[in-house]
C-alpha cells in the first residue's frame, strides 16, 4: 500500500521523538528523516521505525515542557509557520541561521540532501580540556584535541493550508532548546541576529 504525505510526517515526527530520546544519533536521524520522506510505500516508512519501541513516542511527547537543564542535550520540535515554504526558508536563513551563528554554529553542506533541509555544526571545547591542559602541562596539551561536534538539522516542509512546518532537532544548548520549544507552543518569538 501507498504511503502519504501524513504517513511519511507522522514517521518523520517519531524519529525526531526517538532521537530526543537518545535512541538515535543526529547522523542516524538524517539518515532515516531522508529515508522517510522519500517512501513510497507504508512498508518502507514501517522499516524505518522497526528497531525503535512504539509507546515510547507517546512518552517522550507526554512529559515534553519547555527544558530546564542546562548544557548540550538532545531535542526535537516542530512548528508551523504562517508562511508559504518559500518565505519560511528565507527567513530560516536570514533569521534562524544567523541567530544560531551567534551560539557558534555554522552550517555545513550536506550531499544527498534537498535544499529545505539544513545541517548546522558546533565544535565545542569543553572546560575540562582546558584544565586538563594546565594540570597535567605539558602532556595534558593532548586534551586540547579533545572537540565534540555537536549537530543542528532544520527542514522546512509544506504545510496542508499554504503554510510551512519547520521541525529543528539535534543537540543544543539550553538557550536554543528553550527558544524552540516556545516557538512550538506558539508562545515565542525567534530572536533578531
Amino acid at each position: 500500500m501507498r504511503a502519504s504525505d501524513a504517513d511519511r510526517e507522522t514517521a518523520a515526527d517519531a524519529l525526531r521523538a526517538h532521537c530526543a530520546a537518545g535512541r538515535l544519533n543526529v547522523g542516524e536521524l538524517e539518515e532515516r528523516l531522508i529515508r522517510a520522506y522519500g517512501a513510497v510505500t507504508l512498508d518502507e516508512v514501517a522499516v524505518l521505525l522497526s528497531d525503535l519501541p512504539t509507546d515510547a513516542v507517546a512518552t517522550v511527547d507526554a512529559g515534553h515542557g519547555v527544558p530546564r537543564l542546562p548544557g548540550y542535550a538532545s531535542f526535537s520540535e516542530r512548528f508551523v509557520v504562517n508562511r508559504t515554504r518559500a518565505l519560511t526558508l528565507d527567513a530560516v536563513h536570514s533569521e534562524i541561521v544567523p541567530w544560531l551563528g551567534g551560539y557558534g554554529y555554522h552550517r555545513v553542506p550536506v550531499v544527498g540532501v534537498a535544499e529545505d533541509e539544513l545541517r548546522l555544526v558546533f565544535r565545542d571545547r569543553p572546560g575540562w580540556t582546558v584544565a586538563a591542559a594546565l594540570l597535567v602541562f605539558p602532556l595534558g596539551l593532548l586534551a586540547l584535541t579533545h572537540r565534540p561536534e555537536h549537530e543542528l538539522g532544520i527542514r522546512v516542509a509544506e504545510g496542508t493550508f499554504g503554510d510551512a512546518s519547520v521541525s529543528v532537532y539535534g543537540v543544543a544548548p539550553l538557550a536554543v532548546r528553550r527558544t524552540f520549544a516556545r516557538l512550538a507552543r506558539g508562545r515565542g518569538f525567534m530572536p533578531q541576529p
